[in-house]
């Protein structure tokens, strides 16, 4: 996928990929109290979430365990502030969830497998 490949040639310090690819893309709809569980997106690399219609702060979250201490704290991050028109882009076994819309909500998520 030519934008991914553009993207890790932009940045300093990254390997750069040989090949990307989106393998998989779905759009997601909300209506009030919808949301999503906790999930990952394993046998990708990247996933992606285009932020198409939001009528409310974008719900969003990712999760993960803290690498210290076992599994006894716990991390939550919120993408408030991340506005419509914007896609989010992270890896792909990272942890995420929606938390219950209050308004509609739509979403155009996908996954890239990238080879080095």
């Amino acid at each position: 996928y030519p934008a991914v490949d553009m993207l890790f040639s932009e940045v300093n310090n990254l390997k750069k990929p040989k090949q990307s690819t989106v393998t998989h893309i779905w759009y997601n709809y909300y209506n009030t109290s919808h949301g999503q569980e906790v999930h990952t997106h394993s046998g990708s690399s990247l996933s992606g979430i285009y932020l198409l219609d939001l009528q409310e702060e974008n719900k969003t979250v990712f999760y993960s365990y803290s690498s210290t201490n076992s599994n006894l704290c716990v991390e939550h991050k919120k993408t408030t502030d991340i506005k419509e028109g914007n896609i989010i882009l992270f890896p792909s076994h990272l942890l995420h969830y929606v938390l219950p819309c209050e308004k509609k909500r739509i979403t155009i998520a996908f996954n890239i497998n990238i080879n080095f």
